[in-house]
């Protein structure tokens, strides 16, 4: 394996020619891209490396003609998004628990309420105005100490490092596009586009406001430019992974008009524990 990033705990490297990230702090093996030619022997690969580490989940995103593969392996569907490989081809969120325990949501009911409420919501179809002083635009890596201290303030752990400027700076160079909120020159949110060209694909990714500026809708002015620039890219299909006990996000992104695509349950070490997580995905 080669590695290309770690944090403190997890590290993002490639696996035979595919792009895995894994842990003890989430405790699982998530292989971002799977490439093709590693298929099938980096199933079995992969699952030793989890049981020699402990870890109590493993979870892939694939292409649908690839889900019968994993099927028959004993993995489940979790989420889809329909759509995603150029705009022709679904992504299936294949999973497997190495611990059965870890399949419990011991936060179900609100689980459940979140995503009532979240589906009950309408569309705005209306672009927000945002007042002055506030502005919104591109940050570079002139921002990212600004920006560290911001997510430490509002997450107490993530799954990725964005804590670390470095990390920060190294993936702004590379394909994630940071889009900073400001009270005249005070970043006091920050959101980014983790993007693929080659599938045309988006994550909505990486939100937080601070907390003395919540409740202004500021989430969803950072979404709707960041869709703008998206559409500029000729992105087709934008996604987002969300806290699924969170109301605030996942009703930010049904006002926006996105689409449930499923709960990968347990599956994110964030503020400070596990916590499933919902899909949404739109084509823009």
């Amino acid at each position: 394996m080669n590695s290309s990033f770690f944090n403190s705990s997890d590290v993002i490297e490639t696996h035979r020619h595919s792009l895995i990230h894994h842990g003890p702090q989430n405790k699982r093996v998530y292989v971002m891209h799977l490439d093709p030619q590693d298929m099938p022997a980096i199933i079995d690969e992969l699952e030793e490396l989890a049981t020699t580490n402990h870890y109590t989940k493993m979870i892939y995103k694939v292409p649908k003609p690839f889900k019968a593969d994993f099927s028959k392996r004993g993995y489940k569907q979790e989420g889809s998004i329909p759509k995603y490989f150029s705009a022709i081809e679904t992504c299936c969120y294949m999973c497997h628990y190495l611990d059965a325990r870890r399949k419990q949501i011991k936060d179900i009911d609100q689980v459940t309420d979140v995503l009532r409420k979240s589906l009950h919501q309408t569309s705005l179809n209306i672009s927000l105005k945002l007042q002055s002083p506030f502005t919104i635009k591109i940050l570079d890596t002139s921002h990212t100490f600004a920006m560290a201290e911001l997510y430490r303030q509002v997450f107490s752990s993530y799954p990725f490092p964005i804590f670390d400027k470095t990390y920060l700076e190294e993936t702004m160079l590379k394909n994630i596009i940071y889009f900073g909120l400001f009270n005249k020159n005070q970043l006091v949110g920050v959101a980014s586009c983790e993007t693929d060209l080659s599938t045309k694909t988006s994550e909505m990714t990486d939100f937080a406001i601070h907390p003395d500026y919540r409740g202004h809708q500021f989430a969803l002015h950072l979404l709707q430019e960041m869709e703008i620039h998206m559409r500029m890219l000729g992105i087709q299909t934008v996604y987002t992974i969300a806290r699924a006990n969170s109301y605030g996000m996942n009703i930010t992104f049904t006002k926006q008009g996105y689409c449930y695509g499923g709960l990968l349950r347990n599956n994110t070490h964030i503020g400070g524990q596990l916590e499933s997580m919902n899909v949404w995905y739109k084509m823009i």
